[in-house]
């Protein structure tokens, strides 16, 4: 009979609780839970400093290349209750400061304190303190920065907060395990009161209308509900929470553009690979409505809308396709045709739209939404990005029902001429509040 070969860990850990014969086995202490803290964006599971430093201000006067052995030797280690008054925003030091924690991936740090000039987090590489983020202004209060996952090889991180000359002063500094841009955003949209995807064409003094939907995620807005005070560039996520008593009023949590969060610390820069916003959210859309084979899908978001009845048309499966006909010619002035057209059907009537202009730019910037009287309804295309497009539609009678189809056909495509479907999906004015 063959004997089962364990580990040796396991043999000792059976040895060592082995009781004796009638004597209970001790009792097993409980899991210490891992703390967490958030700044609004994410939830960071807590790293502790496994040492801390008091550094001298002329430390870099040879060089940013002093090893990190020599700059602890140059530095006042700190106590262990001088380390846990950073954690809590009791410390107070004038001066640079130097954290060692113990590698566990990419960390993101929050840095509070006072400081006139930018202060500059720094991370040993092994053969140099490499600047691991930066501050928004000049002069500031507090700011997030990432400090990058080190070398398997190295077993320690060592992070040092540097001021101009000693008049940087550290009053509290939190380290916690980054989760990555995905899961922030993911926790965002489920946290979120309203989550907006701003698109690379959008321009709020040039159009659309002050009553046009914006592309939301979570939520209902129009683009004058949207906060005055967000600067918001193209090709950003927004993630709003109500402002106030207005059931209207929003401000901005966070956003994420190209690589970069935004919260009320300043800019968070992620070091990696950025994700794309405008991927991120047809990916987001085509998991809302997965399908196999058939490359464009409509969906109705809210079958009992505030105001306007919002449909979402997505067009590819593993990417995005073109909602365009290309330019083919050297002047780059032929194509920019639609390839997709929505069909409204209301009793025995039928009415084709598309976006209008060469590749819809008469739609996307339309300051007032276009008019169908044949079938008493108005309507806005609104441009999300590659592959997806959503339509705006608001009854102007009552009673009001129609269906909504689209057809979808890739010219470009010698070998998938045909033409593809998606709905009907039907509409009800008495859904309307």
């Amino acid at each position: 009979m063959m004997i089962p070969v364990r580990p040796w860990w396991v043999v000792l850990c059976a040895l060592s609780c082995a009781p004796e014969e009638g004597t209970p086995c001790p009792p097993v202490p409980p899991a210490v839970e891992p703390a967490y803290w958030t700044d609004g964006m994410g939830l960071y599971r807590e790293v502790v400093p496994i040492d801390a430093y008091f550094v001298p201000a002329d430390i870099f006067r040879p060089g940013y290349d002093v090893p990190a052995a020599d700059v602890v030797a140059r530095s006042q280690r700190m106590t262990a209750t001088e380390r846990a008054a950073y954690a809590a925003g009791a410390g107070r030091h004038t001066g640079f400061v130097l954290f060692v924690l113990k590698h566990e991936g990419d960390i993101v740090a929050r840095w509070e304190g006072r400081s006139p000039m930018r202060p500059i987090p720094r991370v040993w590489d092994g053969a140099i303190w490499q600047s691991s983020g930066r501050s928004d202004n000049a002069a500031v209060a507090s700011f997030e920065f990432l400090i990058p996952a080190a070398e398997e090889s190295r077993r320690s991180v060592y992070m040092m907060i540097e001021g101009h000359l000693s008049d940087i002063e550290t009053r509290a500094v939190r380290f916690g395990a980054y989760p990555g841009n995905e899961a922030i955003l993911r926790r965002g949209l489920r946290r979120a009161d309203a989550v907006v995807y701003v698109p690379p064409s959008f321009r709020r003094r040039r159009g659309p209308g002050a009553d046009a939907p914006l592309d939301c995620l979570v939520g209902d807005l129009t683009v004058a509900e949207l906060p005055q005070t967000a600067s918001l560039s193209g090709d950003t996520f927004a993630f709003l929470v109500r402002d106030g008593t207005l059931a209207r009023q929003r401000q901005v949590l966070f956003s994420y553009h190209h690589g970069t969060f935004r919260n009320r610390y300043g800019p968070l820069y992620w070091l990696g690979n950025p994700l794309r916003p405008d991927v991120t959210r047809w990916q987001l859309a085509r998991e809302a409505t997965p399908t196999d084979d058939n490359p464009i899908t409509l969906r109705l978001l809210d079958p009992e809308p505030r105001e306007w009845f919002v449909l979402e048309l997505v067009v590819g499966t593993d990417a995005p396709r073109a909602l365009f006909q290309r330019a083919m010619r050297a002047s780059q002035r032929d194509g920019g045709h639609p390839l997709f057209h929505v069909e409204v059907h209301r009793g025995e009537e039928r009415v084709t739209i598309a976006p209008k202009g060469r590749f819809g730019e008469d739609s996307w910037g339309a300051t007032e939404a276009e008019q169908n009287e044949a079938l008493n309804f108005a309507y806005y295309f609104v441009y999300v990005g590659a592959g997806l497009v959503k339509l705006a539609i608001r009854p102007t009678e009552r009673p009001w029902e129609a269906s909504v189809r689209a057809t979808y056909r890739h010219e470009w495509d010698v070998q998938d001429e045909r033409t593809y479907a998606a709905g009907p999906v039907k509409l009800s004015r008495g859904g309307i509040r």
